[in-house]
């Protein structure tokens, strides 16, 4: 989705940004608190990086979300800060690392409709995207601390969807996610660890998530409904 992020500065004032964005992204970036908003599988990814994403879709059908299919169903909060974004820079004369607003620029035109700044300052819309924006990133920086030490513990499996279709063989949908063991979870975790994740609501959340790998089905429902 981010793909031409720049530093948000003055210098891009004369371009605009729009309400909203038709998305079709199959697999989204969603923050723990959104979870329970969902009746859609909750998955671990794999590659370098590992964190929670929304499966939306099949490979073959649109996005739940995409041009509001699915209008009963709260927009993921990626989707509400987009084109904004937080990202580590650098303080200006220094090394340190500080948290900077960005944007995608690929989401910025002249003929858009909401201007990023109104009298020297950000436009009211932008900083609603931009507090959308720091929340994000707070909460994937929980996110990202649990999965570390899901990792650490050895708490995540590695799974994959399969449909059958009778008569041919297996056809993987969806291959090497993880998901956490819950029975790995309650063993293998410290004490200590797992009071501080129950006393967050972190241990409803993962719980939540494993569950919510059934909810596939829901999917499938949607091409028996057209």
């Amino acid at each position: 989705m981010y793909k031409n992020i720049e530093l948000l500065q003055k210098g891009l004032s004369a371009l605009k940004f729009k309400e909203e964005y038709n998305f079709n992204h199959k697999l989204i970036p969603i923050t723990l608190t959104e979870f329970t908003n969902y009746n859609l599988p909750i998955i671990i990814s794999g590659g370098k990086k590992q964190e929670f994403l929304l499966m939306s879709a099949l490979p073959w059908q649109d996005s739940i979300f995409y041009k509001k299919d699915c209008s009963i169903l709260k927009e993921p909060l990626i989707y509400q800060m987009y084109p904004f974004i937080y990202v580590n820079a650098k303080e200006e004369g220094s090394d340190k690392l500080v948290k900077a607003l960005a944007v995608d620029k690929n989401g910025l035109n002249e003929n858009y409709d909401i201007s990023i700044f109104e009298d020297n300052d950000l436009s009211k819309k932008t900083k609603q995207k931009a507090n959308a924006a720091k929340k994000f990133g707070q909460l994937k920086e929980i996110e990202e601390k649990i999965i570390q030490t899901l990792k650490k513990f050895e708490i995540l499996e590695t799974k994959e969807f399969d449909v059958k279709i009778e008569g041919k063989e297996p056809k993987s949908i969806l291959k090497d996610f993880f998901v956490v063991n819950l029975e790995k979870l309650y063993n293998n975790l410290p004490q200590k660890i797992l009071n501080e994740w129950k006393r967050n609501d972190w241990l409803f959340f993962i719980e939540y998530h494993v569950h919510s790998i059934k909810n596939i089905e829901n999917l499938f429902l949607r091409d028996l409904k057209k």
